[in-house]
């Protein structure tokens, strides 16, 4: 039974595109460094970029690393929504979300395949580090036959002792909602944002093309495999 689980799961890893690769000490020429692993049927994406714009905002610099992440898992998965519903949960738990993000921003995220009430679920560990400030959520997504997924978990901000609850709904239309501790979680997931961005005209997209750390917040699809850079 375990083989066939492995087997499984690989036959889920091809089918996102994602690439193995052992784990990378040294940025690219791009300064941005994106590793994926397999280790004990616990899918591991590790960004690590240098920020050197320092204009670039912690929002940014997060939409930049979750892009790379997403390239690697592959954006119209379970992974990438499991991935998008916890990012979300992180990013309300940011107290300044414009805080500059200058320096070394690091996402370490952790995808385990489970079972939740009969219902399929991943298990999501994410680690991120911007703006001098550390975020460690835990969260499960599981994926209800209506086309929702529930996320539930919980985040830790500079290794605090209480945890901020998390309780996030997305929809089949892609709007990420809930809310972290006080605050509302209001989002969408890639797919969606794609459709928003295609409504906007050019001379809306406030976009800056000399942004060292700019786009790249919707993925390009093109792209569904990531080796080490």
């Amino acid at each position: 039974m375990k083989l066939l689980k492995y087997i499984a799961v690989l036959a889920v890893l091809s089918l996102s595109g994602l690439a193995y690769a052992q784990t990378a000490s040294e940025l690219g020429e791009d300064g941005l460094a994106v590793t994926t692993s397999l280790e004990n049927g616990i899918v591991k994406v590790d960004i690590k970029m240098d920020v050197t714009n320092p204009t670039a905002s912690s929002e940014d610099a997060i939409n930049k690393a979750v892009a790379e992440a997403l390239k690697a898992s592959g954006t119209n998965t379970n992974y990438a929504k499991a991935i998008t519903a916890s990012i979300a949960a992180v990013k309300a738990a940011v107290k300044d979300i414009n805080y500059p993000a200058k320096g070394t921003v690091t996402l370490n995220i952790s995808l385990k395949n489970t079972v939740y009430e009969s219902n399929p679920a991943i298990e999501v560990h994410t680690l991120l580090s911007v703006g001098g400030k550390s975020y460690d959520a835990q969260t499960r997504s599981v994926f209800m036959p209506s086309g929702n997924v529930n996320t539930t978990g919980n985040v830790v901000v500079d290794g605090a002792s209480e945890s901020t609850p998390v309780v996030v709904n997305t929809d089949p239309a892609g709007k990420i909602t809930g809310s972290a501790g006080p605050k509302t979680i209001d989002d969408v997931t890639p797919e969606r944002a794609v459709v928003e961005n295609l409504a906007v005209s050019p001379e809306d997209n406030e976009d800056s093309p000399d942004s060292n750390i700019q786009g790249v917040v919707i993925p390009d699809n093109t792209i569904i495999s990531t080796e080490v850079r």
